[in-house]
């Protein structure tokens, strides 16, 4: 875990500047390409080419470094958007929509593996989830059509009367 804590510390000092090069959308799209790599690593012994724990341990630990990166680009991405589009006055209420949104489907995701992983190769799972994966960091490259704007402009704020 120290090596994807490292990578977090270094997704954290780089999530800023990699914003301003690629927009939040696409942040958030390469985040999500280096966590779905990093889900591809551990059913790796599945090949066998890759028995031998020296090679696995080569594959694993450097895919937890990238894992822990990938976060905090996500994350600083998705706030940092919704800080900036979002109304000071709606600023409470978004928070908690976006918790509530995140939360509740990581909630069930848990229960839903636990219940898998005694059914099923937990390698299995994580080819799984890296497909998954990839497919919404491919969403979040490739669906952003319109040019990036530097600094979006704020929301109108709606919710004050004239």
């Amino acid at each position: 875990m120290s090596l994807q804590g490292a990578g977090s510390i270094l997704g954290g000092l780089t999530a800023a500047m990699l914003m301003r090069r690629v927009g939040p959308g696409r942040a958030v799209g390469l985040g999500l390409a280096m966590i779905a790599l990093a889900s591809i690593a551990p059913a790796a012994s599945l090949l066998p080419a890759l028995v031998s724990t020296e090679l696995l341990l080569a594959l694993v630990l450097p895919s937890l470094f990238l894992a822990g990166v990938g976060v905090p680009w996500i994350f600083v991405s998705l706030v940092t958007t919704r800080q900036r589009l979002t109304p000071a006055r709606l600023q409470g209420r978004a928070a908690a929509a976006t918790n509530l949104v995140l939360n509740v489907p990581q909630l069930v995701s848990i229960a839903a593996g636990a219940l898998l992983v005694g059914m099923m190769d937990y390698r299995g799972l994580m080819l799984g989830a890296a497909v998954v994966i990839s497919a919404c960091a491919l969403s979040m490259l490739l669906g952003e059509r319109e040019p990036h704007q530097k600094t979006p402009a704020p929301a109108p704020d709606l919710t004050q009367r004239n």
